[in-house]
């Protein structure tokens, strides 16, 4: 995606943050933020449960943060607004992770205290998967495709539309033999091929603790101690007003 967007990699990092910038800009004033305390990751969310005001003065802020490459953005912008559902929502804009802390189960603690918010408002969510890797990673989050990808014109990448329904108190996910045969591969998979703690690979995958552990040790994996697990700190700004 960002090779698309920019294709010049001296200019791809400078274009990108002045783009992004006017989405965070926006979403302090009329969304929320997600962010770690050492500032290594972040989810920008956008409350679509009233009408979003626009950005103030887009067309210019965007023309001198894209420059040359404002066309590509632009028909960004064109391909999520033909797609963008009308149904009440909070939409995911951004989840970033510095490359350096990816495989800590970060993303996961992001996306767990924002879908515990959703879930107990009985919201749905949705966002735009921008790879395969990132939209297998929404699936395991209870994402699901909404239609069809989406295909950027001139050669563009692929994207995919998702939506998640809230989660109700109470449902559990009920494991068939082979259901559960794949999960403990996955468990154990994720378990010995990162450093993400049990509690992180068990919201990640949907399913509980206990039963991620037992997993494990059915499998004869050897358990890491509590010292070399990882717990994440977040802060968080509060939803913006819905309207100036």
């Amino acid at each position: 995606m960002a090779a698309w967007l920019v294709p010049d990699p001296v200019e791809r990092e400078r274009v990108l943050y002045a783009n992004f910038r006017i989405f965070v800009d926006h979403a302090i004033q009329h969304g929320y933020l997600l962010v770690t305390q050492d500032r290594c990751g972040t989810a920008v969310w956008f409350p679509l449960d009233t009408p979003l005001p626009e950005i103030e003065d887009y067309e210019r802020r965007q023309w001198l943060a894209c420059g040359p490459y404002t066309a590509q953005f632009k028909a960004l912008d064109a391909a999520f607004e033909a797609r963008h559902p009308s149904a009440v929502h909070h939409h995911l804009a951004f989840l970033a992770v510095h490359p350096d802390h990816q495989t800590f189960g970060l993303g996961t603690a992001l996306m767990h205290w924002s879908h515990q918010r959703l879930d107990k408002d009985g919201i749905p969510a949705y966002l735009e998967a921008s790879s395969l890797p990132s939209r297998d990673f929404y699936l395991r989050h209870r994402y699901s495709d909404l239609g069809d990808p989406i295909d950027l014109p001139d050669g563009g990448p692929r994207l995919w539309p998702m939506w998640r329904e809230p989660r109700h108190r109470g449902e559990r996910m009920l494991l068939s033999e082979a259901k559960r045969r794949q999960m403990a591969s996955e468990v154990v998979s994720r378990y010995t091929g990162s450093r993400a703690s049990i509690r992180d690979i068990a919201e990640d995958l949907g399913i509980s603790y206990g039963l991620a552990h037992k997993l494990l040790v059915e499998s004869g994996t050897p358990i890491r101690s509590q010292g070399a697990q990882r717990r994440w700190e977040l802060t968080a700004t509060e939803p913006g007003p819905s309207a100036p």
